[in-house]
């Protein structure tokens, strides 16, 4: 049955069933279809599905899904009359999200995805939010999407949707070259559209139930699928990827091809590797065979490499050259550079609880690597780890001077745990000299790492960032506080801080962070600064316990404090207006408020301007006697 008559089908059994019959089929297209937000006019046939409303008596929100040998096609249709962009239109209206997922036995829910966001912006205004990675497994990612495409219209009372996302953009993820090696049930996915209402309202239109579609660390839920294979014909349809993008040292680089087309046909590829400096290291070419059906073959490059970061480019019949990175890793003894650490008597308890916690990480980083990761940033990482413990072994001390931004750790007095944290160290640390320093909190789903990045602080001063014991409790579970407190510590003990001029700064769930960690503390910091900080998150996120800031017994603990809080009027993720109530209650409370309203921006930090006023209360605070 051609797929023009299958959509049809699908269509009649979903109305009928109210459920979509197992497994979802997709079509194969050999051109990519053009992607301006208009159904191509040959594909009004492909085969259309009803996503699940969120009540009964919504408006209908119909897709299509169909593929080609280096992408996949998703286009959505909803009956409105415009297109509405607010701030992350992907959780908040009008936007699309799109799931990829490597089933689970059992059809359990997976742990090993992608989530894909996409929101409509204007050209020249498009942000990261236009096309990106929101989750890779269960880890926050927030990244774009390289090669990928979005597009809208509105017309006659519809809104239209195209997406179309490379196969080389979500590596691992092509049912071609999925490991089980055919095209039933190598991917799972789930579509969802957000679709505004009134006010603050929204309403998301999903293919699959599941409450956990946008949330931290949670598996998610799919439909399987069948990727119809393409009719043989004398075009050659191929695709290929590395065996592993990481490889260690003295491995050789393989090749996974898989291709379709006429009986007796070849696939001629021309492959070539560069180092990261762009110098040519490998010219080869293959000729593979391929028959109508799908064809799979593994070749062996031959090609072995030092540790490093190279180029693969891969060019073949009807499809340009394409580069991608892989990683070689280099090769350390890690119980041998444990037991160096662990022997050595030139390092301070601070820079030997740093080693041995970094020792840990890489273990488990190596443990945990997938084939498909490029692995640049555990290279690097081994890289540094290795120049590390060979200074160790020549009797020096690699961590203790070392400025910049950098990842610590410390012993804790709770649990005897390793616990990690970063720091940002100015250089040029007169002796003698005590400077200010800036504890900044994450947001949730992140970490310390990153946070840093750029500077939170005015030049010259030290930062902080402490990961809380997790991503997403609020620094109100989970021994967080405790962990904040330990943190500070530790820094307080391994470096020139005033510990008179110490200021608290969060963004989003950091910002529930600064108000929950100053009732904690209170009067322990110089300044507490509540970028798009949300005053109830905790007993919103995490039930009774814990507490709203807005509760006039907190407000009354605050009395004497003093905050600069910065929030977006368009913010539909940590609510505007909870911020004013904030604010009003501080004032009355008789806390020192310094509020920014920033009209037109969303779920943000400060604009360059509120950042500059930012940067300004600072440094008053800290020359304040």
């Amino acid at each position: 049955m051609g797929w023009r008559w299958m959509g049809l089908a699908l269509v009649c059994m979903a109305g009928m069933a109210g459920t979509l019959p197992r497994p979802l089929s997709v079509p194969f297209l050999e051109r990519a279809p053009k992607i301006d937000g208009v159904l191509d006019e040959a594909l009004a046939g492909l085969p259309a599905f009803t996503l699940r409303p969120p009540e009964a008596g919504s408006a209908r929100v119909q897709a299509r899904l169909a593929y080609g040998a280096d992408f996949l096609y998703v286009q959505v249709e909803a009956a409105q009359d415009e297109v509405r962009c607010r701030d992350r239109a992907y959780q908040n209206g009008d936007g699309v999200l799109l799931v990829l997922a490597t089933p689970a036995p059992g059809g359990a829910p997976a742990e090993a995805f992608r989530v894909l966001g996409f929101s409509p912006q204007p050209e020249g205004q498009r942000t990261w939010q236009h096309a990106f990675t929101w989750y890779r497994d269960r880890n926050l990612d927030m990244t774009a999407l390289p090669g990928a495409r979005f597009a809208w219209k509105e017309a006659n009372g519809r809104a239209s949707f195209e997406v179309l996302v490379p196969w080389s953009s979500v590596p691992s993820y092509h049912p071609w070259l999925a490991q089980g090696g055919g095209l039933v049930g190598e991917l799972g996915l789930n579509l969802a559209y957000v679709q505004a209402q009134g006010g603050d309202g929204k309403a998301r239109h999903v293919l699959v139930e599941d409450p956990r579609i946008d949330s931290e660390n949670s598996p998610r839920r799919y439909h399987p699928l069948i990727f119809e294979a393409p009719r043989a014909s004398a075009n050659v349809a191929w695709a290929a990827e590395p065996l592993r993008s990481n490889l260690r040292a003295g491995e050789s680089l393989g090749l996974r091809v898989a291709a379709i087309g006429a009986e007796g046909a070849r696939l001629p590829l021309s492959i070539r590797v560069f180092s990261g400096e762009g110098e040519a290291l490998l010219r080869r070419r293959l000729d593979v065979p391929v028959g109508p059906g799908l064809t799979k073959a593994c070749p062996d490059l031959g090609l072995r490499l030092s540790a490093g970061g190279y180029q693969l480019e891969i060019e073949g019949p009807g499809v340009p050259a394409s580069r991608r990175g892989f990683t070689v890793l280099p090769t350390l003894d890690l119980p041998a550079g444990r037991a160096a650490v662990n022997a050595a008597k030139t390092l301070a308890p601070g820079s030997r609880h740093t080693l041995a916690f970094r020792l840990g990480e890489a273990e488990a980083a190596l443990a945990r690597l997938k084939p498909h990761e490029t692995a640049g940033g555990l290279r690097v990482a081994l890289e540094e780890l290795d120049r590390d413990l060979r200074a160790v072994v020549q009797g020096q001390d690699p961590v203790a001077a070392r400025t910049g931004l950098q990842r610590r750790a410390y012993r804790s007095g709770l649990d005897g745990t390793l616990q990690p944290y970063t720091v940002r160290v100015p250089e040029g640390l007169a002796a003698g000299a005590r400077v200010p320093l800036l504890v900044y909190l994450h947001g949730s789903g992140d970490d310390d790492r990153g946070m840093l990045d750029r500077s939170r602080a005015p030049e010259g001063w030290l930062q902080l960032a402490p990961r809380g014991r997790g991503t997403s409790n609020c620094y109100s579970a989970d021994q967080a506080q405790d962990d904040l407190r330990e943190a500070l510590a530790d820094v307080l003990a391994h470096y020139p801080v005033d510990p008179h001029r110490v200021f608290l700064a969060g963004f989003s769930m950091g910002g529930y962070g600064v108000y929950r960690t100053a009732l904690e503390q209170p009067g322990r910091f110089r300044g507490l600064a509540v970028f798009a900080g949300q005053p109830d998150l905790g007993p919103a996120w995490l039930g009774a316990g814990h507490p709203d800031a807005r509760d006039p017994l907190n407000l009354a603990a605050l009395k004497g404090e003093t905050f600069f809080i910065v929030h977006g009027t368009e913010d539909r993720n940590c609510p505007f207006a909870k911020t004013v109530q904030m604010v009003e209650g501080l004032r009355a409370a008789g806390a020192k408020v310094t509020f920014r309203a920033e009209p037109g921006r969303g779920h943000d930090g400060p604009s360059p301007e509120g950042e500059a006023h930012y940067l300004e209360w600072l440094r008053t605070c800290a020359s304040a006697p």
